[in-house]
């Protein structure tokens, strides 16, 4: 099992660009965090480089040779034992990196283990950056990579994540420096594997000496990826999945490309609004072909899945859904998760902490960040370090005691100029929350445009109707799934203003006072709709009232070109959405109840609460393509259909609503984190 292996002493740790770039995101300390929208020329690079580690002297290394590449032996603290490895996995071959204080030769000491999937600079980047860290801990740092030919990786992604970790804790546990504690953490994929090494040290047919994973902190991540790509049966998350399954055929496998090839694919992929050839891509049908499109083969999980889409179908087992199944547990671990209003695996994080705190007495702890995916790391990175480290130390090393918290903390998202941050806290989630309900109500039938009236429906009867064509599905701003440049909350206002046709835009009154909603916003719409099926979004939006000055004046000329709607110029910012499909009745109305999301929103007076309605957000969720009856709407290869009228009844018999959650009692403020 054991290829290679050899242990030195480094020299002082080399500060570069990419570990500057690391503290800056929070991978190590920083004093101060920038904000994610402060600099949009740096924006575009900030998480990029984090993620991608690049470096001139490694693209030029990259565009003199090919060839495996091997994790470089780099520097770190004087004194710090470094060991190379390569082990043997059912699926292939890893190669380790293993970092050991030197304490760890004279008494047995925890470790750190983090699994990086095939990314190699994200290795290289975390051994610098995190390594010094734990080290100073007095924990070994144990990362590791999947190598091998693409089918190996590529095609095996999500699928050999338990089998890898199983072979790396047999080997831990077999070394002598290792007391048999683990713990494991990491943003996105490699809370992921985390899950993975967690259900690998708790396996029922383990060996005794398999170490634990006993302290667990997954971060903007998720035990399972069915859910979220399927968007639970609605829909298929094609952006997130084309995107991340890129970056495992072509965007890190460095080896494979020169270093300029290399460097443009990153910038294409990261820089850019609209990544080049995923529209053509996704246009085609059947939608399949998509990945030969994108990076010239046949991917088995994108073409698989679309065929298999239940989660209870064989092709899921083994890994390729869920990671970890939080009722086999040896001994309870303690789990910290970790999320972001705005991110994709929100929803996930959500039934993650619920299963982990079932499994654990609720001992489990749940955290959430204002921010999209991206912008939790960039913007709360030093924080997330921080915390990561202190359950460590509660629950690894047991250097400082279990801290006195409240299960759930949630920043509350707000408008304040200062930049101050609100914290709010309960007991359980969802928290218990008093129902305030806005009812639609006809205001410009023509431009598409309502009202959101508190209290009860109003007293006019009425209807709103867009005009879905899936040749030019409705696109999205803001909440991009792994799309960098339209991550989280996003200013909504160009976008309700060039969607004339296919958006319903509804606002309320600007509030009187102040309210805070924390939890889930739910709606009920009637519907009618020219199509057999059609998907209907709804979108929730906080409404900031303009400050004094420029553009809190009446409306002018200008405003009445760039804002035909008459909306106003408060900055309106997109807070959750969701997706449903309906199956529709020919000159019937049909209730649809969707849940929205959740939230936890402050509104100022005279701020207003505004919704959207509309059937695609594109390409976040693959549009419906209205087909014919007789073919399957991901596989069928026949043209898409014509566009269809979707009307919306706002009235006393078709009370069309949305269901806010206001703050109780049982939600308390907190202090800072």
């Amino acid at each position: 099992m054991l290829q290679a292996s050899h242990v030195k002493l480094l020299r002082p740790i080399t500060w570069t660009p990419r570990v500057a770039w690391a503290r800056r995101a929070g991978v190590v300390g920083s004093s101060r965090v920038p904000r994610w929208g402060e600099d949009s020329r740096v924006r575009p690079y900030v998480l990029a480089t984090f993620v991608l580690g690049h470096r001139f002297r490694r693209l030029r290394q990259l565009a003199g040779g090919k060839g495996r590449t091997r994790l470089r032996a780099t520097a770190q603290d004087q004194g710090v034992l470094r060991q190379q490895l390569d082990l043997k996995t059912p699926y292939g071959s890893v190669e380790v990196v293993v970092l050991k204080p030197t304490v760890a030769l004279e008494r047995r000491v925890p470790a750190v283990l983090v699994n990086v999937g095939c990314y190699y600079a994200l290795a290289e980047t975390l051994e610098k950056a995190e390594g010094p860290r734990y080290i100073s801990l007095d924990c070994a740092y144990i990362i590791w990579r999947a190598t091998g030919p693409i089918e190996e990786v590529a095609d095996l992604v999500f699928q050999r994540w338990q089998a890898d970790a199983a072979v790396v804790l047999d080997w831990l546990g077999q070394q002598t420096w290792c007391n048999g504690r683990v713990g494991c953490h990491g943003y996105s994929l490699l809370g992921n594997t985390s899950y993975a090494t967690l259900a690998a040290s708790h396996a029922k047919d383990a060996p005794k000496d398999r170490p634990l994973v006993c302290a667990l902190v997954p971060v903007i991540s998720f035990s399972r990826i069915h859910p979220t790509v399927f968007v639970n049966g609605q829909s298929l998350a094609a952006e997130l999945a084309l995107r991340f399954i890129w970056l495992a055929e072509v965007g890190l496998r460095q080896d494979r490309q020169g270093g300029f090839g290399f460097l443009w694919n990153m910038f294409r992929f990261f820089s850019l609004e609209d990544w080049p050839g995923l529209d053509s891509a996704l246009a085609k049908r059947p939608v399949s072909e998509a990945d030969s499109d994108l990076w010239g083969r046949p991917n088995v999980l994108w073409r698989g899945g679309q065929t298999a889409r239940g989660a209870a179908d064989p092709f899921w087992a083994e890994g390729r859904d869920v990671q970890c199944h939080f009722a086999d547990f040896r001994e309870p671990p303690s789990i910290h998760v970790i999320a972001g209003w705005n991110d994709m695996f929100l929803a996930q994080s959500l039934q993650d902490f619920q299963l982990a705190t079932q499994a654990t007495n609720g001992a489990a702890r749940l955290t959430i960040f204002t921010g999209g995916h991206f912008g939790v790391v960039v913007n709360h990175g030093a924080k997330v370090a921080e915390s990561t480290r202190q359950w460590y130390r509660q629950n690894l090393i047991g250097t400082s005691g279990a801290a006195s918290r409240a299960a759930v903390r949630m920043q509350l998202i707000q408008e304040d100029a200062d930049g101050g941050e609100a914290w709010l806290e309960c007991d359980v989630w969802p928290p218990p929350s008093k129902p305030m309900q806005f009812f639609f109500q006809e205001k410009d039938a023509g431009l598409g445009t309502g009202l959101l009236l508190p209290g009860g429906p109003g007293r006019e009867a009425g209807a709103l109707s867009y005009v879905y064509d899936p040749k030019d599905p409705t696109p999205y701003a803001g909440d991009g799934w792994l799309n960098l440049q339209k991550d989280g909350a996003q200013d909504q206002r160009s976008f309700e203003s060039s969607r004339l046709r296919d958006v319903l835009v509804l606002t309320s009154a600007p509030l009187q006072q102040s309210l805070e909603i924390v939890g889930e916003v739910s709606a009920t719409l009637y519907v009618s709709c020219a199509a057999p099926e059609c998907d209907i979004i709804v979108r929730l939006c906080a409404v900031r009232e303009p400050s004094s000055g420029w553009g809190s004046s009446e409306p002018g000329f200008l405003d009445r070109i760039l804002d035909p709607r008459g909306l106003s110029r408060g900055s309106s910012v997109n807070l959750c959405e969701d997706i449903v499909r309906v199956k529709f009745q020919k000159d019937s109305v049909s209730r649809v109840d969707i849940s929205v999301g959740v939230t936890a929103c402050h509104f100022r007076a005279g701020d207003a609460v505004r919704l959207h309605v509309c059937s695609a957000a594109h390409p976040r969720w693959l549009r419906h393509p209205l087909q014919d009856e007789k073919e399957d709407w991901l596989l069928g290869g026949s043209e898409v259909g014509p566009p269809a009228t979707v009307t919306v009844f706002a009235d006393h018999e078709h009370p069309s609503h949305v269901t806010l959650p206001v703050r109780s009692s049982a939600v308390r403020m907190s202090g800072s984190l």
